[in-house]
């Protein structure tokens, strides 16, 4: 019976160590990694069949490559392609395992000629009966079949968007295929940038903010505020980060980072903070009840000083609508704003993505301002970590759900597990019971 425990104990202990190790040195971040799709970017037609023959050998039928594409050429699928022998575009891929704690990750651009015309592309990884299928359509993009999240839809200029997909797959080789559907109303559609990996997407952004994400290692395009401006002789941390290697840090000595910005328009600004408070148990129960400022901020000022937008995690202010994330404006003749989506990460990171618009053509060299607010109500240990912060006039990607995220919505996984592990234990009592 001792044996039996110790055994168990030790199984338990392995289990929960592989999974403490990968969720905290799991990359979460940007940076693209080996793409198992051959020649997604279609510079040239090779590694793509059209049917079970070589592109390059097989007649065109709706299938072409074109010099438009937003990085170099593209694939363009022609109203042409959508014919009663179905023609598609398809290569073979050998995909590693897919599972809660290490999803693979699909990207792609694509472009329509006519944004509110009709058309309809499955994307297909595997076959019906297993495998991923994404319907693209002018509604956008949907799973219509496995086991996964779309994540990101970011409009990435010039009529292009990128779309973000997380999924869950046994590892094995699949067809990738590209299958026009239905009746089109438009002529064309452009395909670009296809990527299939084990890492998030290659970042879409077209952040303003240099260093945003603080990579470098050093805090170049920052700049510290204290009663004025003065440079920072610290760098990044390494020890706790949303996303590469790296994230800025505020503590009671360095409350205030802050960098210019050249705004050639306020319409359609898009705002990201990514940030965590350490340690979370000593600032919940040291907040001063006469502190009505928040710990965490995001504040935009203009060329005179005066605050344009502020964004505060915490103490609501007064007048303010109560909640963990708010926003104030303090000229809202000219301006409204929104916040756009929040997340809480179990690792006890947090994200919000918030949006500001101007009523009038405003353009200024305004200042933004990262904040530690009144740092001296909260211990001398007390600090707040940014990363991946983002301003823009493209919505900006919201991370990749965890594996905890995608437990928790396929429930069905974890009990299947349960349940093996209750008819293998009941089998096994069976077994005894007939030895006896």
């Amino acid at each position: 019976m001792k044996k039996r425990l110790l055994v168990i104990g030790v199984v338990l202990i392995v289990l929960v160590a592989t999974f403490y190790y990968y969720y905290t040195t799991v990359h979460v971040g940007t940076v693209k990694q080996n793409n198992i799709i051959k020649n997604g970017s279609f510079e040239d037609k090779s590694a793509w069949c059209l049917y079970d023959i070589a592109w390059s050998e097989a007649p065109e039928n709706g299938f072409v490559l074109d010099p438009n594409g937003y990085s170099g050429k593209c694939l363009k699928i022609i109203n042409s392609a959508v014919s009663p022998d179905r023609p598609y575009l398809y290569q073979d891929v050998s995909l590693p395992s897919g599972t809660v704690t290490k999803p693979l990750y699909f990207s792609f651009k694509y472009k329509p000629q006519n944004p509110s015309a009709s058309f309809a592309i499955d994307i297909e990884i595997g076959w019906i009966t297993y495998g991923l299928w994404i319907l693209l359509s002018s509604r956008g993009a949907e799973i219509t079949r496995g086991t996964g999240e779309v994540f990101g839809v970011t409009d990435v200029g010039g009529g292009w968007k990128q779309v973000e997909v997380a999924f869950l797959i046994g590892a094995g080789n699949y067809p990738f295929r590209i299958n026009p559907l239905s009746v089109w109303e438009q002529e064309y559609v452009y395909l670009d940038d296809l990527y299939l990996g084990t890492e998030d997407p290659p970042s879409a952004e077209n952040n303003l903010l240099t260093n945003g994400d603080f990579e470098t290692g050093t805090y170049e395009g920052w700049k510290g505020y204290y009663f004025g401006e003065f440079t920072l002789n610290s760098t990044p941390v390494s020890y706790d980060k949303f996303s590469g290697k790296y994230a800025g840090e505020l503590n009671t000595n360095v409350w205030i980072i802050f960098q210019k910005l050249n705004l050639s328009t306020m319409n359609s600004v898009y705002f990201r903070a990514r940030f965590k408070i350490l340690p979370s148990e000593t600032v919940e129960n040291s907040i001063n009840p006469s502190c009505t400022n928040p710990p965490f901020a995001l504040e935009l000022r203009d060329s005179v000083d005066r605050c344009v937008f502020w964004f505060f995690y915490n103490n609501p202010m007064e007048n303010v609508p109560a909640g963990e994330f708010s926003l104030l404006c303090l000229y809202k003749t000219y301006y409204t704003f929104e916040i756009v989506s929040t997340k809480k990460y179990t690792n006890g990171w947090r994200e919000c993505i918030a949006k500001i618009n101007s009523s009038i053509d405003c353009y200024d060299n305004y200042a933004f301002y990262v904040e530690f607010w009144n740092a001296e109500y909260f211990p001398s240990d007390t600090k707040i970590l940014v990363d991946d912060l983002y301003v823009g006039y493209e919505p900006p990607s919201s991370a990749p759900p965890s594996w905890l995220d995608l437990l928790y919505e396929n429930w069905w996984i974890p009990s299947l597990a349960v349940l093996c592990v209750l008819i293998i234990a009941v089998s096994a009592k069976l077994r005894k019971k007939r030895k006896v």
